[in-house]
């Protein structure tokens, strides 16, 4: 008998920012790192004889809470990845329903039908991950593995191999929370659940209930972009400038032509520069970011975050914040950097609840400035 612990990577910035990672190698977030010390923890007393990853590192790194403790070597197995999902692949998930409602109507209700562009099928990864799932655990015979994978690969996984490869019905499966864990038993070819997407070990993390509400409910909070494009939004970038420079000083903006200037520079370095988020209820805010602005070596630099005030609170400035991510992860950057007023503390706490870090201080224009740093 084979003893076989079955674990979701922890929260990634795909499901931060709400955008599709499939194959796509994102980060972990800071909230991550919190979930893997509550895994590392609850593994700190079990007895685990083999630790296999999917090859992302998103579930390498959570596999570390296991086999770093125990002294293992991880072993990397890519027929644990998540299901390639081809053209979507760090699609922002808002924009996904109206360009492909089909196959979104697929991967929601009939995911055997799921079929992108590009992508996989649900009995494809099924089987790669069954084959390698059959394998491993005939080579652990009399052992203990822990195998970290992914959500939607976990949740065909573990529907199938106790229904003898059926997937009729794996629809009405729920889906696991980040860095859940499930156990079956395996013997002689047959799979046996103990429990399945049990995630009792994040009880105590702060906010945990609240984000996981988020987490349930969160499709109805999914924003897609639209890029800036001049002179057609020149009034509105203007509009965005002048209500955040009186949320921050609350004295006179900077003039019409000064913001004019700067929005005609940005767009003509990137297209992507200057962004509306918006949502089924309208549109949230802006994000700009200025390619001629290096604070940090490989940091793209994000000059001006506006959520209007009706979408405070509600996981849509995040949204924005991954815009702004892909954008300079499409370029090669490693970091995002921004700068916050001193006494702008909202934002500031915005930023840290997020990753950000301080890494210096600085006068600009008379104003005492925080310069910032998320790791992407």
């Amino acid at each position: 008998m084979t003893e076989i612990y079955l674990i979701r990577h922890a929260e990634s910035f795909g499901n931060l920012t709400r955008r599709a990672y499939g194959w796509y190698d994102g980060l972990v977030t800071p909230k991550g790192y919190e979930q893997i010390k509550c895994l590392e923890k609850r593994f700190a007393d079990v007895a685990v004889d083999a630790v296999y990853s999917s090859d992302l590192v998103r579930t390498c790194d959570t596999a570390a809470a296991i086999y770093k403790q125990k002294g293992l070597m991880l072993i990397k197995e890519p027929a644990f990845r998540e299901i390639g999902i081809g053209a979507w692949e760090n699609m922002p998930w808002g924009e996904i329903p109206s360009r492909y409602p089909e196959e979104y109507e697929h991967w929601t209700n009939a995911p055997l039908a799921f079929n992108v562009e590009g992508g996989e099928t649900y009995a494809q990864v099924y089987m790669r991950a069954k084959t390698a799932l059959d394998r491993i655990a005939a080579e652990n015979d009399g052992k203990a593995i822990a195998i970290v994978s992914h959500g939607a690969t976990l949740r065909m996984l573990m529907h199938g191999m106790v229904r003898g490869d059926d997937l009729s019905d794996v629809a009405d499966d729920d889906w696991g929370d980040n860095t859940c864990v499930s156990l079956f038993r395996a013997e002689n070819g047959v799979y046996t659940e103990v429990f399945k997407n049990d995630n009792s070990h994040l009880s105590e993390m702060p906010g945990y209930a609240e984000n996981m509400r988020w987490v349930r409910e969160g499709v109805g909070t999914n924003a897609w972009f639209e890029l800036a494009q001049l002179p057609r939004d020149k009034e509105k970038i203007r509009a965005y400038h002048r209500e955040a420079w009186l949320d921050i000083f609350g004295d006179e903006p900077p003039a019409d032509r000064a913001v004019d200037a700067k929005a005609k520079r940005v767009l003509s370095r990137n297209p992507a520069s200057i962004a509306f988020g918006l949502c089924t209820e309208g549109e949230i805010g802006m994000i700009e970011t200025d390619d001629d602005i290096t604070l940090y070596p490989s940091a793209g630099h994000i000059s001006l975050v506006y959520l209007k005030p009706e979408f405070r609170r509600r996981r849509y400035g995040i949204q924005l914040i991954g815009h702004a991510m892909n954008n300079y992860k499409e370029k090669g950057k490693k970091h995002l950097s921004v700068r916050v007023a001193e006494k702008n503390t909202a934002a500031y706490e915005f930023y840290k609840k997020y990753g950000f870090y301080e890494v210096f201080r600085e006068t600009e224009d008379k104003i005492r400035q925080i310069v910032m740093l998320l790791d992407i």
